[in-house]
């Protein structure tokens, strides 16, 4: 039966193809013009037809070369593949040029200029993207001309002039100390041990699954930490182990309490702590409907993840740790990154932590 789902103010319509498969219709600014297109797309399946192929908006021809000269498209293939890039840094770069070409493929690439760019931006700003998004499709056209230049392709530099809206970052979420108990009663019991350390070291996603028994020891000194020396990288749904970080501080040994640490060692030697129902490698994907379920069976909105690691430097700031043990936790280069995830704690005044083992107790 056609239905919709919301996320971030925008309305997927979903239906079921002819082998009762969920799909999808598309992404719309309505309820109301997803749940259309979704029972459009159901009504073409329901007759035996192909609703993708029928009602799908037809895809766009770009050439790599017009009159002999490469055009946008062509030179942005180029571009990529003569880049070193990281595997998911060259996902994203993909990801901000198919906005380029599906804008600019056609013109040809000695032609582009700051009129053509700035009435492509300008449509890119009308559209459903975010500012943040426009904001780095620009920065990789830029990269992408600048590097054109140099192959003297272009003679001067055709986005050098063009503004972009103000970039309004997402507002940052963090987790009250209620809003954490009541995540903690109702997520699945087979995560609860994930969101508790998500929250009492402020790990990154790729860290905290990446975790092994083998990762927390007790130092001399008695104290427990967690030795992060690996992270998981999700590249086009696969997933990869690396062995360094996203930063040069990542590497880094985070301090936790005794209780946490007996509980992540509880798998034995070499184990994968952090794994999905049964047993196999836990996706965003995977782990993401156990999240939305959580947050709505908890009354909890607007919050990712990746807020975890938000709520974790600052209950930790608005309990008396200093900026630098903070940055060095998050595993930050700079103290700068660190200040965009501090905030003050609304309508809490009772002390959450001491520094982290009070709120976590709670």
């Amino acid at each position: 039966m056609a239905s919709t789902r919301e996320r971030n103010g925008k309305y997927t319509g979903l239906y079921r193809d002819a082998d009762g498969k969920q799909k999808s219709a598309g992404t719309f600014k309505t309820k109301a013009a997803a749940l259309k297109a979704a029972k459009a797309y159901e009504a073409v399946e329901a007759n035996g037809g192909n609703a993708k192929l029928a009602l799908g908006k037809p895809q766009k021809v770009y050439s790599d070369s017009r009159r002999g000269k490469v055009t946008v498209a062509g030179y942005a293939a180029q571009w990529l593949s003569g880049h070193r890039l990281e595997a998911t840094s060259r996902e994203s770069y993909g990801y901000m040029l198919k906005h380029i070409v599906k804008g600019l493929g056609n013109v040809v690439m000695s032609e582009l200029d700051a009129p053509t760019v700035r009435t492509f931006i300008r449509n890119l700003e009308a559209s459903d993207l975010s500012g943040a998004t426009v904001g780095h499709v620009m920065t990789v056209l830029r990269e992408m001309c600048k590097t054109a230049i140099a192959d003297k392709i272009l003679t001067s530099d055709p986005t050098s002039n063009v503004k972009i809206a103000d970039r309004r970052a997402r507002e940052m979420r963090i987790l009250s100390k209620d809003e954490y108990k009541r995540m903690m009663a109702v997520i699945d019991p087979v995560f609860s041990l994930l969101l508790r350390t998500l929250v009492s070291t402020g790990l990154r996603w790729g860290e905290c699954i990446a975790l092994k028994s083998d990762d927390v020891i007790q130092r001399t000194d008695g104290k427990w930490v967690i030795k992060v020396r690996r992270t998981i990288a999700e590249v086009n749904g696969q997933q990869y182990e690396r062995n360094y970080g996203k930063t040069a501080r990542a590497m880094r040994d985070v301090t936790i309490d005794a209780e946490l640490a007996s509980l992540l060692t509880a798998k034995g030697s070499g184990a994968r702590i952090f794994t999905a129902h049964r047993g196999g490698m836990l996706s965003r994907s995977n782990f993401r409907r156990t999240w939305v379920k959580a947050l709505a069976d908890a009354g909890v909105s607007g919050v990712r993840v990746h807020d975890c690691r938000h709520t974790h430097a600052s209950w930790l700031v608005n309990n008396g740790a200093d900026l630098l043990t903070v940055r060095d936790r998050l595993g930050h280069t700079d103290l700068k990154t660190t200040s965009r995830y501090l905030h003050t704690m609304e309508s809490e005044t009772d002390a959450a932590l001491d520094a982290l083992e009070r709120a976590m107790a709670a």
